[in-house]
């Protein structure tokens, strides 16, 4: 259905002209201020212009430190022009300078504050000694092993000066590359706020680290030079967008996130969509191509916030039907040891654009190159897959690669790119945009036999895989519990290919023939999901028979009880992160399956559904410690208005 798409996509897409894009929106970049991003944000919408797309728009941002979108607060712009630091005492160190913005731009963290011109001179102690209890007043603190995020509130508290990191999360393979220090705020935001003290930040190599830390154990004082000559202030950032018109309002959305220093974070992501602009107007422009039925919207922004910005209007939000991100795609797979992975839709937002995407990827990928690794895996709701959450609704797939030793590193370098992987994979993503977006009669009947087909092979496995497992159980069940986590799992899974067929009705397109075949295909599943659920239990009733007599049955712990005594309604949009509502002192980070939790409440289910279902999505039971953690989460989010918990099992006074 899509194969002759593709390779005609294949022969138009030009990896020189992405590979220029990609290095030319780096250059502005790569010394991250706000003077310089706009820089970037011109030359983006230039090239969007350039390459066709119509109504193309830069939306500026204000970035004062309080504006909020979807509760992500804007941090204030920053600007910087040069930064060191330098040991001054002992005469004698091994090394003077340990960091020079001019020569490393990853040595100065994001929003570090300025110092006197002369900068300033002070005592380095260990972030080791800080916690037992050392004074750190006037000085500078030293930390490896955490990220400087998880000691900026002490050290400003107790009157500390700025921070030094040689912190990474792969410091025995990268001793000489510099961690960029992006996010590192006191709250649970990723940035600064008007309610906190900016101090600085240097992010030394580990090599240099570990130099420093034997000098600070051999010498009683060990005194550095720090100079930052920076610039906090409210400015504004640049969304930058436009599109390929459709016959229809309804969009589908291509985004990648601008305004960070690394290659393939994300300068590869903007350039790509650009490339695919280009690709798709020379098709069209030259008939090989129909102009699509619905509309291609290119969105280039800040990560997160810019795109919440964007997505606060309910308006735009509203006419996307489907998205697909393409951050952190294109290093070469032997570098970071990582497969590329599909991450899908929550079962909370079901999308049949996963079936095609797996299909396009199963075909294409394997075609090109049989060992090229990539797998597929479920949504996490992070940054870049949130508009997934079912108050946005909007179903996004992404294509990813784990950094790992080359995240926010400054060896994150366009050497390390694989410009013919990255190619293909552009390829694939170009004909998902395009086959989404031209989708006739003929592409819908496919969809729907193609989603039914794997929704039923999903369905078996499930089932499959479920008696296997039960049956490899060392414990002893009652019978009633393990009917009833059969039935609960395999009910989970047929409801969510259920949905995903449903959802191709937001493509808009109908005909009577079209209705009747996703009528009959919903049956199929109910009925496979039926006969699946009544093989898996008279096989399990038959082997672990009397054994499974004898174990525990169903029962609610304390805090299972308070949950299923729990509906919540939410009151806003988007997941709650930076929490403008909650006084400063009060935010708190969101607790892991906070998000998968707040997809799923709908006003009607209790809490202790809606963990249940997360269970069933991450395929393992919630301890009482994430329960407990996510109870005072959602309670502190009612307290300021996130949410309506009513309580319908009160106790008796």
């Amino acid at each position: 259905m899509y194969h002759h798409l593709l390779e005609i996509i294949r022969e138009t897409i030009s990896p020189g002209i992405f590979s220029r894009t990609a290095r030319e929106i780096n250059r502005h970049e790569r010394r991250f201020s706000y003077k310089d991003f706009h820089e970037s944000a011109a030359y983006c919408a230039s090239q969007l212009k350039k390459y066709g797309a119509s109504q193309v728009r830069i939306i500026p941002l204000p970035s004062d430190g309080k504006t909020t979108y979807l509760d992500e607060v804007m941090p204030r712009a920053w600007d910087i022009k040069d930064a060191s630091l330098e040991i001054v005492k002992p005469l004698d160190a091994p090394l003077r300078m340990l960091a020079k913005h001019r020569e490393e731009p990853h040595c100065i963290a994001n929003r570090s504050a300025p110092t006197p011109p002369a900068g300033i001179e002070a005592g380095v102690v260990l972030e080791e000694d800080m916690r037992k209890g050392a004074d750190i007043k006037g000085k500078i603190v030293f930390i490896s092993y955490a990220h400087p995020q998880e000691i900026k509130g002490r050290v400003v508290k107790e009157g500390g000066l700025g921070i030094i990191s040689d912190y990474s999360p792969r410091r025995l393979d990268m001793p000489d590359s510099t961690f960029w220090v992006n996010g590192w705020s006191e709250g649970p935001g990723w940035y600064h706020t008007k309610e906190e003290k900016s101090i600085f930040c240097f992010s030394i190599t580990p090599r240099k680290g570990e130099m420093l830390r034997k000098l600070l154990r051999k010498e009683r004082e060990v005194i550095v030079r720090a100079k930052v000559d920076s610039r906090i202030y409210d400015g504004s950032i640049d969304t930058i967008t436009g599109i390929i018109p459709g016959q229809r309002k309804e969009e589908i959305l291509l985004l990648a996130h601008l305004y960070e220093p690394q290659a393939s974070d994300d300068a590869t992501g903007g350039a790509a969509v650009i490339e695919i602009c280009r690709t798709l107007n020379s098709l069209i422009s030259k008939g090989i191509l129909k102009p699509p039925r619905l509309t291609i919207r290119f969105l280039l922004s800040m990560e997160l916030y810019g795109v919440s910005a964007y997505l606060a209007d309910k308006r735009r939000r509203e006419k996307i039907i489907a998205a697909i991100n393409l951050d952190s795609f294109a290093l070469n797979h032997r570098e970071t040891e990582s497969p590329l992975t599909l991450r899908i839709n929550p079962p909370s937002r079901p999308f049949f654009g996963d079936i095609l995407a797996k299909s396009m990827a199963e075909y294409y990928l394997t075609k090109e190159d049989p060992s090229y690794p990539w797998g597929i895996a479920r949504c996490t709701f992070s940054d870049d897959t949130f508009i997934s959450d079912t108050s946005i609704g909007i179903p996004l797939n992404w294509f990813h690669q784990k950094e790992r030793k080359y995240w926010h590193s400054s060896a994150n370098t366009f050497e390390k790119v694989d410009w013919l992987a990255s190619t293909r994979i552009m390829t694939m993503v170009t004909g998902y945009l395009y086959f989404l977006a031209a989708a006739g009669r003929k592409e819908t009947s496919w969809l729907v036999d193609e989603v039914a087909r794997e929704g039923k092979r999903i369905i078996i496995k499930e089932a499959q895989i479920l008696t296997d497992r039960l049956i490899d159980k060392k414990e002893k069940l009652a019978l009633p519990r393990i009917e009833n986590e059969v039935r609960q799992r395999l009910e989970f899974i047929s409801t969510w290919q259920k949905e995903r067929l449903l959802s191709l009705s937001s493509l808009g397109y109908k005909s009577s023939q079209i209705t009747k075949a996703m009528k009959d295909a919903g049956k199929d599943l109910e009925q496979t999901a039926k006969e699946e659920t009544s093989k898996t239990l008279h096989l399990l009733a038959k082997t672990l028979s009397l054994s499974a007599q004898k174990g525990k049955g169903l029962f609610l712990t304390p805090l299972e009880t308070m949950a299923r005594d729990m509906v919540i309604t939410r009151k806003t949009i988007g997941f709650p992160h930076c929490l403008a509502k909650v006084p400063f002192e009060k935010r708190i980070k969101r607790p892991w399956g906070a998000g998968e939790a707040l997809s799923w409440m709908d006003g009607k289910r209790d809490l202790l559904k809606i963990l249940r279902l997360v269970e069933q999505d991450i395929e393992r039971r919630l301890t009482e410690d994430e329960i407990s953690g996510l109870i005072a989460y959602f309670s502190l989010l009612e307290k300021y208005s996130y949410l309506d918990i009513k309580h319908t099992r009160r106790k008796k006074h």
